[in-house]
């Protein structure tokens, strides 16, 4: 009844908020998906909209779920949202924001603690704890407002799409916050030496993971690591392979490294260590490139590589060649 009456609302009631007579809100209702399209937020005074995905065709929904805060979706993305359910059932609430749109983040940051959070609350049966709503951006300025919203009470995990460069921006994230990021080598980079700076511990506190062309919805959301409980998530040990076999001394070339982390749950991500231990010392090591170049003065031999300092170990070796 609720719904209905919101919608009602919604109708009559926009025109006068903004002053617009002929673009009125509406509330377009699909099997497992709902769409306000324009939103009437009396915070933010502007037009957009917000798509509900439904884990079922219908509401009132029969059971209770976790809400999933997805910045960036649209209607359209219906199918992808389906696809993400099928794994991990929640409601879905998707904000058809793009970059530009973050210009002001301390007014979106009211509008979904004030008026969106509550609604979703009061309009569908979904469980209030923080630990149970995850927000999901893409892009840089979607995941700088991620980082905004977890300082407040409403949530407690986070999927930070993008990594971002700035290592400012990871200071004085709650304890709480768990972080999945995507990205390229260099943000991964700067997120990592960040936020293990700032005492978060890889594994319960955060994971990392190369972009990739294939990865779906679940891959970007990744409720399974960010939801699972902190026992399950610690770093067990580390991976690593090279793509080279040996390195010619007098040639500009390099070889790259990639090390996998696996969890106590099995789970591989990414990890970006700041210094690689090698013995004898021929080599250097870019964590920004993740790669291995010889020194100046490095002899023919076998270049032995160790574990990450403090960091469940790995080993590889490479060989130094004479041309």
């Amino acid at each position: 009844m609720k719904k209905y009456l919101f919608t009602f609302l919604l109708a009559i009631c926009t025109p006068f908020v903004y002053g617009i007579e002929t673009d009125q809100s509406l509330l377009l209702i699909n099997p497992g998906r709902e769409t306000y399209i324009n939103y009437p937020s009396q915070i933010l005074k502007s037009r957009f909209n917000v798509t509900v995905f439904l884990p079922e065709k219908y509401v009132p929904l029969k059971k209770q779920y976790p809400v999933i805060l997805w910045l960036g979706a649209e209607p359209k993305q219906a199918p992808k949202a389906k696809e993400l359910q099928e794994r991990y059932p929640a409601v879905i609430v998707g904000i058809n924001w793009k970059e530009a749109d973050y210009n002001d983040p301390e007014q979106l940051v009211a509008f979904i603690t004030r008026e969106l959070v509550p609604y979703i609350d009061t309009n569908y049966f979904t469980f209030a704890e923080p630990e149970k709503r995850l927000l999901v951006a893409e892009g840089e300025q979607a995941s700088r407002l991620v980082l905004a919203l977890l300082k407040k009470p409403y949530f407690a995990n986070a999927a930070a799409i993008t990594a971002l460069s700035e290592p400012e921006v990871y200071k004085d994230i709650p304890g709480a916050v768990r972080l999945y990021i995507r990205g390229e080598q260099a943000g991964l980079s700067v997120a990592q030496k960040s936020l293990e700076t700032a005492q978060k511990t890889y594994g319960t506190d955060f994971v990392l993971h190369y972009n990739r062309e294939s990865d779906g919805w679940w891959e970007i959301s990744r409720p399974d690591y960010l939801w699972a409980p902190r026992e399950q998530v610690q770093l067990k040990r580390l991976d690593a392979e090279l793509d080279a076999k040996y390195l010619v001394l007098t040639e500009n070339k390099a070889a790259h490294l990639r090390i996998w982390a696996v969890l106590e749950n099995q789970q591989f991500f990414d990890y970006i260590p700041g210094q690689v231990r090698m013995s004898p010392p021929y080599l250097t090591w870019d964590e920004t490139t993740g790669s291995l170049r010889p020194i100046a003065g490095a002899t023919k031999g076998t270049v032995r590589l160790g574990a990450v300092v403090d960091k469940p170990g790995f080993s590889a070796k490479i060989k130094l060649k004479n041309p």
